[in-house]
């Protein structure tokens, strides 16, 4: 059969070229998902820094006579 090897070729051709295309998007989902989680940790933080700020300014406040 002299189609054979070109015909396995092709199918391991698809084969690892839809397995790249799966691959991809699971890695874009991934990265999605971790800078949804670092810009929740930004959120949380500039937050928490504001109350922080907030709270030295009203004892600052509270200081003057």
């Amino acid at each position: 059969m002299p189609w054979a090897p070109s015909v396995l070729v092709w199918r391991l051709y698809w084969f690892l070229h839809r397995e790249a295309e799966e691959e991809r998007g699971s890695v874009a989902s991934e990265y999605g998902f971790l800078l949804a989680l670092i810009a929740l940790a930004i959120v949380a933080a500039a937050v928490l820094f504001g109350v922080a700020v907030s709270n030295l300014f009203d004892q600052g406040r509270s200081g003057i006579p």
